[in-house]
């Protein structure tokens, strides 16, 4: 099965960018109570995965996570998603899961010179 980056599907994707910069930059996201707002930062991973839904194919995706493991916050494409792990890992089908802490992120992005997705199951897609 051929897999492909989510910023390649229709050329309108950003997940991959906007989600490293939302990190390193350290924005804040305004969420609904209980959580009120976060600033993005040392307690979030970069989060690089395959996803499926009935819109599209099985593409890859990047979203962050909080380092607890139970949130995510997908705010690619201008949406604001903050929601329960499990629930979006079950509405998306998550699947080839990689998290990338701030260290990581700063070798991989200089390794790779782009946004990702970098682990080796997405370079075999």
């Amino acid at each position: 099965m051929s897999v492909v980056s989510a910023d390649a599907i229709d050329g309108r994707g950003d997940c991959f960018i906007v989600h490293l910069d939302a990190l390193m930059l350290g924005i804040q996201v305004h969420a609904p109570a209980p959580i009120g707002t976060m600033r993005l930062g040392h307690h979030h991973v970069l989060v690089h995965g395959t996803v499926d839904h009935e819109r599209q194919p099985r593409h890859w995706h990047c979203w962050l996570e909080s380092d607890d493991g139970v949130w995510v916050i997908d705010i690619s494409n201008g949406h604001r998603v903050i929601i329960e792990r499990p629930t979006y890992y079950e509405a998306g089908h998550v699947q080839d899961v990689k998290r990338y802490t701030r260290p990581e992120i700063v070798l991989m992005t200089a390794m790779h010179n782009h946004a990702g997705p970098w682990h080796r199951a997405s370079v075999n897609a």
